[in-house]
């Protein structure tokens, strides 16, 4: 990609490289773009290991919120964990100097396990995502109980499953490693990289991309809406139903629960969709379209966009599910006021600070069958809404 022409007629709607009488500066070559986006995914990657680390850790520590729900995003959580914590590696080894020229078989291997495990977590990270939304469809809207947790069962084998055989078939094709065009300097699914311009080739060579990685996305950005969607539809038909017959405070909590049915599928395609605007660009373009973007100061955003997505889903999930969920929320508070007062924490005291943040013991004998992860402390309240009869 040296040699350009600069005598086509194709135009790239942002500004290009600078272009010099022996080769072309691209955007994303500048050492100050690189370290900002290097710090910038960095500290992406440490917010996603943290939220997805509490999400984790306070499933382990109450047991009074370890519901079936509960469950599921604890696994999503372990894959936004593997995937931020294997993104971050990759950034702080430096692959992207380390490979470059003729590198040695042991930084290829490195390389190469880094990507299996950034791959294999990512793919899984975006079925638990459909797993969920699975799940709560058939506990809320068609009441189901038994399915949900038919549901639970399966999405064990298809979540963890489907990410190993693909991430094996891959790893062995050879179709892990770096590639400058396509990731901010981490390991992962190398494709076509523009060198052959044999259709037959390109399409052999961007199979991997779409098989191993955007298939899974544009199925998610299909299902996502319309499963949350049919969600929020029927939670609101029911509220509206039996109106002024529920107190403030179950049409607060239900409202509360509500509001995160938006959040969630909007979160996922927001930091998605720069993978697909990527991926677009870098394989699908034709070769004068995609070497006008690569010189364009829109691949540095994108890149870095791109970066922030693919890494930022724990943190999203951490802050959603821990802080802005109001049973665990307190729980956190009360930990850490047990913390700095130990000797005021004894078990009346922990009992008296559930009473006043009102966590009673009913919430703790709540059954598994509601719609737990987006408001915990909704359950016990919303199940008599949830189940009103239609008639």
């Amino acid at each position: 990609m040296d040699d350009w022409d600069n005598s086509t007629n194709f135009t790239f709607p942002f500004p290009v490289a600078v272009v010099n009488a022996t080769r072309i500066f691209f955007p994303t070559e500048s050492e100050e773009y690189l370290i900002a986006l290097r710090v910038l995914v960095t500290v992406t990657c440490i917010s996603s290991i943290i939220g997805s680390g509490a999400i984790i850790l306070t499933y382990i520590c109450f047991p009074d919120i370890r519901t079936l729900a509960r469950q599921l995003l604890v696994n999503l959580s372990i894959a936004d964990f593997t995937t931020a914590l294997s993104i971050l590696v990759g950034l702080l080894v430096f692959y992207d100097k380390l490979l470059d020229g003729n590198p040695s078989v042991g930084y290829q291997r490195a390389c190469l396990a880094q990507g299996v495990f950034a791959v294999f977590a990512t793919q899984s990270s975006i079925l638990w995502t459909i797993a969920i939304a699975v799940y709560m469809f058939a506990i809320i809207v068609l009441k189901k109980p038994s399915v949900g947790k038919k549901v639970a069962v399966v999405s064990y084998v298809v979540c963890w499953g489907i990410p190993l055989v693909l991430t094996v078939w891959l790893a062995v094709d050879g179709f892990l490693g770096y590639e400058t065009a396509a990731t901010p300097g981490f390991c992962a699914i190398r494709g076509w990289s523009g060198g052959s311009s044999n259709p037959a080739e390109r399409r052999n060579e961007v199979y991997p991309i779409v098989v191993g990685y955007e298939m899974w996305l544009y199925i998610a950005f299909i299902v996502l809406p319309v499963l949350y969607i049919a969600i929020k539809c029927h939670i609101k038909v029911k509220l509206t139903k039996v109106g002024g017959r529920t107190s403030l405070t179950l049409q607060s909590a239900v409202k509360t629960a509500d509001r995160k049915l938006i959040f969630v599928p909007l979160l996922f395609m927001v930091l998605r969709v720069w993978s697909i605007v990527v991926d677009t660009a870098t394989y699908y373009l034709p070769l004068e379209a995609r070497a006008k973007y690569l010189h364009s100061y829109a691949s540095a955003v994108f890149g870095a966009l791109e970066g922030i997505g693919t890494s930022g889903q724990g943190a999203a999930n951490g802050i959603l599910f821990c802080l802005f969920t109001q049973i665990v929320r307190h729980k956190l508070l009360n930990a850490a006021k047990c913390v700095y007062c130990r000797n005021r924490c004894s078990n009346k005291g922990s009992y008296l600070l559930e009473s006043e943040t009102g966590l009673e013991s009913d919430e703790r004998d709540r059954e598994e069958d509601g719609p737990t992860i987006f408001e915990d402390s909704v359950k016990s309240h919303a199940r008599p809404l949830l189940n009103v009869s239609s008639g």
